[in-house]
């Protein structure tokens, strides 16, 4: 009897044993079942993110083609050389950010893996602080567009004429001697200039986070054309390299005749500007054919009778320098 008892209880033990190791190992299939539905729910998530970045990109270059054609208005303008076009500050395009996708990982935060833990972190200022500051001139400038336009209402007894599209000597008249109107499109510049910026930041932000998805994710699908702030094209990049010097030399220019352009890759394009014993450096950042977009900036290199010219625009002039033949 005692030999029957002590075999029953090793017996029970062993299929307790056996019952436990059981339950322990549905748990673990369980619990990397529901780490694996997790992984596939923020994937997902990311892959949205994905597409809200690249179409935000595609948006920010329409957002930089309003800038260049006013800006190149506006230079016309102070040169008293615009003759139509006058109401291009009476015409504005917001820059609106798809933030859904964010949202909804954001939402999901407590659950993102740890290998997408920087990744987040990194999005938290595209669509915290990036964001914010282009709504800021989002609505200033849509604010000064609606106050130029009451201001005519209110103040000028041609404003049905204007409104109508009707042609009336005093609205050329107020176009081209108003110092109201003079203002007004230096307020309307300030803030699309300041819009072009934060544009120009969150693109960047935007095509760096799109591609470190793609990297964590794994995916072997072609980047989009338009998700690149780089000039692939490495024969005509090294015509735009060498030093350039100035080609005119103006009143108001004359304070940069000493200074020394130079452009050269270094882990992306650059373009050193040295002046005295200080040098600056600014990253170009490629935008189309042979434009390229820095802070507050366009710079474009002409192609012209086998010469090299940069032109580096800034707000209501430009710089233009002329590589050197010896590079």
């Amino acid at each position: 009897m005692e030999n029957k008892t002590s075999k029953y209880f090793k017996y029970a033990i062993g299929e307790i044993i056996l019952v436990v190791i059981g339950i322990l190992i549905a748990l673990w299939i369980n619990n990397k079942n529901e780490i694996l539905k997790t992984e596939d729910k923020i994937e997902a998530l990311l892959r949205d993110i994905q597409k809200d970045l690249s179409e935000d990109v595609l948006v920010s270059h329409t957002m930089f083609n309003r800038y260049i054609r006013s800006d190149s208005l506006k230079k016309k303008f102070l040169k008293n050389e615009l003759e139509s076009n006058f109401r291009f500050i009476f015409f504005y395009k917001v820059f609106p950010i798809q933030s859904d996708s964010y949202n909804n990982l954001k939402q999901n935060s407590n659950s993102v893996p740890k290998k997408f833990l920087p990744l987040l972190k990194e999005l938290n200022i595209l669509y915290g602080r990036q964001k914010e500051n282009i709504e800021v001139y989002n609505k200033r400038i849509q604010n000064t567009v609606y106050n130029s336009i009451d201001y005519l209402s209110k103040n000028k007894d041609w404003f049905l004429d204007w409104d109508q599209g009707i042609d009336n000597p005093k609205i050329t008249d107020y176009y081209k001697n108003d110092i109201n109107h003079r203002n007004q499109i230096a307020l309307y510049m300030n803030d699309l200039v300041n819009l072009f910026r934060d544009t120009n930041e969150f693109r960047i932000g935007a095509i760096d986070i799109y591609k470190e998805i793609e990297r964590l994710l794994g995916n072997k699908d072609s980047i989009p054309k338009h998700m690149n702030y780089e000039l692939e094209d490495i024969e005509k990049r090294k015509t735009f390299e060498g030093n350039y010097k100035m080609v005119k030399i103006t009143p108001k220019n004359s304070k940069n005749k000493d200074v020394v352009f130079k452009v050269a890759y270094n882990n992306g394009l650059k373009l050193y500007i040295k002046n005295n014993s200080e040098e600056t450096i600014v990253p170009l950042y490629w935008y189309k054919g042979n434009t390229f977009l820095s802070v507050g900036n366009i710079i474009t290199f002409d192609e012209l009778n086998n010469e090299i010219l940069l032109k580096a625009e800034t707000y209501s002039s430009s710089i233009v320098q002329k590589k050197t033949s010896n590079d």
